[in-house]
């Protein structure tokens, strides 16, 4: 494990405009230079501030119910903002990173990266003007190889495509750690694909032997069958059942 020089960050907002909407969580994850995890990651919620505005529908995404309602349990342990840009601070301290010019990394960490500027207020403002954007990354890299586009580069979407869904749902999806881990996912997929070594599958992913596409189990079918290695996708079972169903008619 190296220093800690990089920050991986999330956030979770009531809308797309810092100006006017509020940010309501942080994910971090202090990174080093390879890009790998160093320590243990961080976590809070974060109060909406007088006059901020909630949108309805980055509420069900995101779930962040409790911050239309001052008297809900999830207000009383959010944070108030200025004692959320401390714990923000602090943590980047604890973890070794220096106090300015840290590369900022995220999947459109752009958009965060207006939410912390807010956030941090006047304080000195210690990340990097370039930082590492993972959306743009994966585009790149398909965009290079040719890859067939994508039904959508939302993280989700590409975790579901290079990982499995299982990830996504281990993962807490539309939480900001979660998302920070979905993303730590993608940039080791990406790290390992690289390096030409073959990848390594999620756990409850198998390659098909007889199309070679990849699919998963749920995990309570693999613990019920310890033993049993799974050969064959679903699709190609059902062909299979058909073509014998077929001869048998004939």
């Amino acid at each position: 494990m190296g220093r800690a020089t990089h920050l991986l960050v999330d956030t979770e907002t009531s809308g797309l405009d810092p100006e006017r909407h509020a940010i309501l969580e942080v994910g971090a994850i202090a990174l080093d230079d390879s890009l790998a995890p160093v320590g243990d990651p961080l976590e809070f919620t974060v109060r909406p501030r007088p006059g901020d505005e909630i949108e309805a529908e980055a509420i069900r995404v995101n779930g962040h119910t409790w911050a239309t309602d001052p008297a809900s349990e999830g207000w009383a342990a959010a944070l108030e903002a200025d004692a959320a840009a401390e714990t923000l601070l602090c943590f980047m301290e604890s973890a070794g990173l220096p106090r300015e010019y840290v590369p900022l990394v995220g999947w459109n960490v752009s958009f965060d990266e207006r939410f912390l500027r807010r956030l941090l207020g006047a304080r000195p403002w210690p990340f990097h003007f370039q930082w590492i954007e993972m959306i743009s990354v994966v585009r790149f890299i398909d965009a290079k190889t040719g890859a067939p586009p994508r039904r959508s580069y939302k993280l989700t979407a590409v975790v579901g495509d290079m990982l499995s869904k299982e990830a996504i749902a281990a993962s807490k999806a539309h939480s900001a750690l979660g998302d920070c881990q979905l993303t730590l996912g993608v940039i080791r997929a990406l790290t390992v694909e690289a390096s030409g070594a073959p990848s390594p599958l999620a756990e409850g992913t198998f390659k098909c032997r007889s199309c070679g596409g990849l699919f998963s189990v749920p995990r309570s079918v693999l613990e019920k069958y310890p033993r049993w290695t799974p050969r064959e996708c679903r699709e190609c079972k059902r062909q299979k059942r058909a073509g014998l169903d077929s001869k048998a008619g004939t």
